[in-house]
């Protein structure tokens, strides 16, 4: 959660913007406790577009939406085949490819498609297919109800939380050395030492090795950070001096042509949640991967290039513009986890593993239910607190 201010009166989510699933979401009843503001975000409140600009008829689009459905119908159904051979796991983006080689699709019939699952899988796992498991790539779970958005910003929710807590910033840590007689935590600004620890470090920075633990973790942790995916979902906030875009919709989305780079596919609107005229772009896995190395002013040309051809080239330029490279920061290495070929929900579980009665465990990656959005993280900070009471003498 990273709400930047930069712009006077704006709240811009740079991190987590949504809250997903409001019945008996943990964070929703926070939100509800405290009085935060938040805001219904409606998915079908969307507009569509084709590669020349020209929007996308609710019966096309619908027909994109079923020959989707009629798509992972086929793949689960190879995965349940290969799952009860006994065969083992191979990219999602393989048994795809199966299938649509079947399809014997037409040139022009591939691009809908590719969008569909940049949009509703690649998006939201911020992984290409290539990169997550056939077997196990949708094995977390969710809440029922609508999705909501914090216009105020969703650090709302942090600022609460943290109220009456002895918070450091600027320590970066850099050595954990743990045993039963207790945890000594070293950082860049000074040594601390406590009875327990509980690490939240984004799986990212796990992967990377730059905090060194002593004595190192025991090998299946290791072997689960090696086997999990941590993708990237990158964000490019665009201010316009007016909109020029549909005042009423939430969001619309972009298919790329045959060629054309797979980028900016999709879009969420400030307007009518702040009034601003502001857009996010988005892009996820591979293709965020290789943006992050643009400059900005070449990132924003970037975007500018799809949104004209949507809007026409009259469209102007953005005043200003705010842009996420989540991978490059060190801090972060990527935006959350995802199942890869050869994990298993189970690494998320051995994760979340304790370590002898000092060193415990929490953050999205370790929550094998609710991986990746705000409330898995949320209650894996509930399970480390409640497993650290369980080895307290008080």
């Amino acid at each position: 959660i990273w709400a930047d201010r930069s712009w006077p009166g704006i709240a811009l989510d740079l991190g987590a913007s949504w809250l997903h699933g409001v019945d008996d979401n943990p964070i929703a009843e926070l939100a509800d406790a405290w009085d935060i503001e938040t805001m219904p975000f409606a998915y079908d409140n969307a507009l569509l577009f084709a590669a020349d600009g020209s929007p996308v008829d609710d019966e096309t689009w619908e027909s994109i939406d079923e020959r989707l459905s009629e798509l992972m119908e086929e793949v689960d159904a190879i995965r349940a085949g290969m799952d009860d051979a006994g065969d083992d796991d191979v990219p999602l983006a393989e048994t795809i490819e199966r299938v649509l080689r079947r399809w014997k699709l037409k040139p022009h019939e591939r691009p809908a498609i590719d969008w569909a699952i940049g949009s509703t899988i690649e998006h939201e796992y911020a992984a290409d297919v290539r990169d997550l498991s056939l077997y196990s790539w949708d094995a977390d779970d969710g809440f029922e109800g609508g999705d909501v958005i914090f216009p105020q910003g969703y650090d709302a929710i942090v600022d609460r939380l943290a109220e009456g807590l002895d918070i450091r910033l600027r320590h970066e840590v850099t050595r954990v050395t743990f045993g039963e007689d207790g945890v000594e935590v070293r950082t860049r600004a000074g040594v601390f030492r406590a009875a327990q620890a509980v690490v939240t470090l984004p799986l990212g920075v796990l992967k990377a090795g730059t905090v060194e633990f002593v004595p190192a973790l025991p090998e299946e942790k290791q072997e689960a950070i090696s086997r999990l995916g941590f993708g990237l979902l990158n964000k490019a906030w665009l201010r316009f001096p007016e909109p020029f875009w549909d005042r009423d919709i939430h969001t619309f989305g972009y298919i790329p042509d045959v060629g054309q780079p797979h980028e900016w596919i999709e879009w969420v609107s400030l307007l009518p949640f702040t009034g601003e005229p502001v857009l996010c772009g988005f892009n996820a896995g591979s293709v965020a991967v290789r943006l992050e190395s643009l400059s900005d002013d070449e990132m924003v040309a970037s975007a500018m290039n799809v949104l004209r051809r949507i809007y026409g080239s009259q469209v102007p330029d953005p005043d200003a513009a705010v842009i996420t490279r989540w991978l490059a920061d060190p801090h972060a290495r990527g935006s959350y986890s995802s199942i890869a070929p050869d994990a298993m929900p189970l690494d998320h579980d051995l994760l979340s593993e304790p370590v002898g009665t000092s060193l415990f465990f929490a953050g999205e990656a370790t929550d094998s239910d609710f991986s990746g959005p705000v409330h898995g993280a949320y209650l894996s900070g509930l399970r480390a607190a409640d497993e650290v009471r369980g080895v307290r003498s008080w």
